[in-house]
């Protein structure tokens, strides 16, 4: 099993592609299917809940209250650990802090804004994540 901090952006990425086999699709359905926990703080799940209601984005609330329901009920929930550097978006900081208490359990951070976050090997791009494990998926 794999443990990992799930940015929103591959999140809304997954819900508005229209490609069945896209890679934010895969590392949802990874989750869903049991084969990544996702870690959760209660900050993350609230802007979960917040983007994923954004009218624009044109989804159904029973679509953003499966999602963050699932993760809340099968997700590992994390004390943040703090981060002091400064991050290019400071938003982003709650999933930092995340991934980084979840070291101890080899957790990675997927995320669709790498650039976003320090040059580190357990932050993920959808597709290299996908392309670490697809064989396990």
């Amino acid at each position: 099993m794999k443990y990992a901090v799930i940015d929103t952006n591959v999140l809304v990425s997954s819900q508005i592609t229209h490609h069945d086999d896209a890679s934010t699709r895969q590392v949802v359905k990874a989750v869903f299917d049991g084969y990544v926990t996702p870690i959760v703080t209660q900050a993350i799940l609230a802007e979960y809940q917040d983007v994923l209601l954004r009218p624009k984005l044109h989804l159904l609330e029973d679509v953003a209250t499966t999602i963050v329901s699932h993760f809340s009920r099968y997700g590992l929930f994390v004390e943040p650990t703090p981060y002091s550097d400064d991050l290019p978006d400071e938003k982003d900081r709650i999933f930092l802090e995340a991934a980084l208490a979840a070291q101890d359990a080899e957790a990675v951070l997927i995320t669709g804004n790498k650039r976003h976050f320090p040059d580190v090997d357990f932050v993920l791009s959808p597709s290299e994540f996908i392309a670490l494990h697809a064989p396990l998926i």
